[in-house]
């Protein structure tokens, strides 16, 4: 037995490869939920994480925290003024640019994922995506009706 396999725990009759006692007890009640219980279980759980991470931020983290809510927020005042016209394809730029910006410096956390993490995470991704433009063609088509 080499040094490595030695300092790792075992727990008495289980292989190197068994998952820990009760892993697949937990897989099963969370796959058996129905689908509104799933959603509010899990919009639970990613609330409990914010309140326990989501105060934890590097410094460099604060710049793209705060760009993204001010430019936004310049582009709604730039929007309604009669100036705005002019303007206005500069500050839509600069929030894609701030939203790239914010994404980009949270992109790294996916290497640190399984592969099996890494692609749910990017099916959420281009789903909420699509789910953005058909809410943005609906806009639209409520805007043309007015």
């Amino acid at each position: 037995m080499s040094a490595s396999e030695s300092e790792k725990p075992r727990t008495e009759g289980a292989s190197a490869s068994e998952p820990p006692a009760g892993a697949a007890d937990d897989r099963s009640k969370r796959a058996q939920v129905g689908f509104f219980t799933n959603v509010r279980l899990s919009a639970q759980h990613i609330k409990e994480s914010v309140n326990s991470e989501g105060s934890k931020f590097r410094g460099s983290d604060y710049i793209s925290i705060i760009a993204v809510p001010v430019v936004a927020v310049v582009l709604m005042a730039v929007s309604s003024s009669p100036m705005g016209l002019t303007i206005r394809p500069f500050m839509v730029m600069a929030i894609c640019l701030a939203l790239l910006y914010f994404i980009g410096k949270r992109i790294g956390v996916v290497r640190a994922l399984t592969p099996r993490q890494a692609n749910l995470v990017w099916t959420i991704l281009v789903a909420t995506f699509i789910l953005g433009i058909c809410f943005a063609f609906l806009t639209f088509e409520i805007m043309r009706s007015i």
